[in-house]
């Protein structure tokens, strides 16, 4: 690119420079031939009087010796010469060495004798080169007595141009090299972060992930540089999450297999004489089994979390579906002793979100209240418009033991457990490997919403989530009381 726009820049000198010389050229020559002009017509008039001697327009032959003297010192004055005629065209004084022959068929001569100044571009046979010349009439009362000629070699105006010409070139040289230098400078500041980028991408595409690029030059480059180094923070994340993901996970299929594999050799050494053994057991087997399977079903819709986030979305009615949700886990909350609080608005907007991510959301969340409230408690599920009615306010509060104050910012971490041990002996619908709320997370960000937790230790946890109303959901109908439904089951 720098190349091409020097080829333009020295293309557009070249140009510039011709057409600068060319004028010059012209402009030397016309002034040369103007002012042999004015030098004619003004050594006529010095002539004019002492040369006519009588009204018959005779020369004086006194004059003539200082003619031939003023032709001398012109010449010795200047750059030019002279010659003075006769109206028949031949020589009466000149400073040339040679006598010049007659001269009265000249264009410049004929002119003169017609009352004329003129000028005129000739190859000299004599002198052998090209030359200038110009005649003026040397006349009194429109009669021509002489004529004064002057001649100049065209190769004086020439000169000038020719050191027009090399001080042109020196000048254009001298820009063509700032250019260069200019363009070889700008090349260099955009070329070499680029290659310096180009690098860093092969080491980061080699497995290099702390490969980072100073955030230098231009702009734009600076820029670039910067998208670089997010990007392969970003990388550098994702891997080592995905790193963590894949530890965690066989981590935590190792405790199920190992208690799997541990009762079935029991077994196998003679525990299946023992018909109570065997059944524990078997169940402890099959539960464990159950376990993996959950895990297997949260880590693969961790999966399509990261990789086909949902997009599918459709008018869901919150007073439909947490009722449903209620009662598919109304028998887990009757074994446990478990009150169920049901507290949704009436008229609340429906929502425009995935109906199976929703549900999710709240499986989870009740499940993980489930969990952690012991017999007698209460799980309560809330429903209510935001303060600006743009947004819908969902909130799971149990009556559990709560979360300590140190484990409750890491709780929607995948893997995290606040009491790993205690998740594992009291996980019946769940898995037990703390992915259920790194799932609700994951749906709620899909649906643009916010999740949080609050929780005092030994009263209970509430988890609340608020999703966002679009401006033209519909409303659902309002209940004949117009009030909020409250259902204790």
């Amino acid at each position: 690119m720098i190349l091409t726009y020097l080829v333009i820049f020295l293309v557009s000198v070249a140009i510039m420079a011709g057409l600068a010389g060319s004028l010059f050229a012209k402009t030397a020559t016309e002034s040369a031939e103007h002012n042999l002009e004015i030098q004619a017509f003004t050594m006529a008039s010095v002539v004019a009087h002492p040369w006519i001697a009588r009204e018959s327009g005779a020369v004086n032959p006194i004059i003539l010796p200082g003619l031939q003297t003023l032709g001398s010192s012109f010449a010795q004055g200047t750059s030019s010469q002279f010659t003075v005629l006769n109206p028949q065209g031949n020589a009466l004084a000149t400073s040339l060495k040679i006598v010049p022959p007659n001269q009265r068929n000249q264009p410049e001569v004929e002119a003169a004798l017609a009352g004329n100044v003129r000028h005129d571009v000739r190859f000299d046979p004599v002198t052998g080169q090209m030359m200038i010349y110009a005649a003026a009439p040397v006349e009194r009362e429109v009669q021509v007595y002489g004529v004064v000629q002057l001649s100049l070699p065209l190769a004086q105006v020439t000169a000038r141009t020719k050191k027009f010409w090399l001080s042109l070139g020196a000048t254009a040289l001298v820009a063509a090299v700032a250019a260069a230098l200019a363009g070889w400078w700008l090349a260099d500041q955009l070329v070499r972060p680029i290659l310096r980028l180009c690098n860093a991408v092969s080491r980061l595409a080699a497995g290099d992930l702390d490969e980072r690029v100073p955030t230098q030059g231009v702009a734009e480059i600076a820029q670039l540089a910067t998208a670089f180094n997010h990007m392969a923070e970003r990388i550098q994340a994702m891997l080592d999450s995905q790193r963590a993901l894949v530890a965690n996970a066989a981590h935590e299929l190792r405790t199920p297999l190992t208690n799997i594999k541990l009762r079935a050799e029991a077994l196998r050494n003679g525990a299946l004489e023992d018909p109570t053994t065997t059944r524990r057991f078997v169940t402890g087997i099959e539960s464990e089994a159950d376990r993996l399977g959950r895990m297997a079903a949260d880590l693969l819709a961790l999966s399509r979390q990261d990789n086909m986030p949902s997009h599918h979305c459709e008018p869901v009615s919150l007073a439909a579906l947490v009722p449903g949700v209620i009662d598919e886990m109304m028998l887990r909350a009757q074994k446990g002793n478990i009150t169920f609080v049901q507290n949704v608005a009436s008229g609340l907007p429906l929502l425009s979100a995935d109906p199976a991510g929703l549900r999710t959301i709240l499986v989870n969340l009740l499940d993980n209240a489930l969990q952690y409230t012991v017999s007698g408690g209460a799980v309560t599920v809330t429903a209510q418009p935001a303060a600006d009615q743009r947004s819908i306010v969902i909130q799971v509060t149990d009556t559990g033991g709560g979360i300590p104050t140190e484990d409750l910012p890491h709780i929607f971490e995948r893997f995290y457990r606040a009491d790993k041990a205690r998740s594992r002996r009291m996980a019946v619908a769940g898995s037990g490997a703390g992915l259920g709320l790194a799932i609700v997370r994951g749906i709620v960000q899909e649906h643009n919403g916010t999740i949080s937790a609050q929780s005092v230790p030994g009263q209970g946890t509430t988890i609340t989530i608020v999703l966002p109303v679009r401006s033209d959901s519909p409303v659902e109908p309002e209940r004949k009381s117009g009030a909020s439904l409250v259902r204790v089951v």
